[in-house]
C-alpha cells in the first residue's frame, strides 16, 4: 500500500506487559524493508522520568519535545539517503 514511501515506526516505553513484544515486532518490521526506519523512543526515554506524567504513559511537555526531536532527527538523517541507495 505504501510503495516506496519512507515509513517511520516509533517504538514504545510504557509500563505494560506488552511493551517488549511491541518493540520486538516493530524492530523486526523495520529490518525487513529499506524504506522503514525505527525511531528508538524506548532507548531515548530511558531514565527520563520527567518525560512522563505520573501514569508513566502520557507525555509531559519535555517528553513531547524529546519525542518530536527524535522523529525529526530520524527524518533529517534519512532525507534523500534511501532513494540514493536504490
Amino acid at each position: 500500500q505504501f510503495g516506496e514511501a519512507d515509513i517511520y515506526l516509533v517504538n514504545t516505553r510504557v509500563p505494560r506487559s506488552y511493551e517488549s513484544h511491541v518493540n520486538q515486532v516493530l524492530a523486526k518490521a523495520a529490518k525487513k524493508r529499506a524504506n522503514v526506519t525505527l525511531v528508538d523512543w524506548y532507548s531515548r526515554s530511558e531514565n527520563h522520568t520527567e518525560y512522563f506524567a505520573p501514569d508513566g504513559i502520557h507525555l509531559q511537555p519535555p517528553g513531547v519535545r524529546a519525542l518530536t526531536n527524535s522523529i525529526i532527527q530520524a527524518i533529517e538523517k534519512n532525507h534523500g539517503t534511501k532513494k540514493k541507495n536504490k
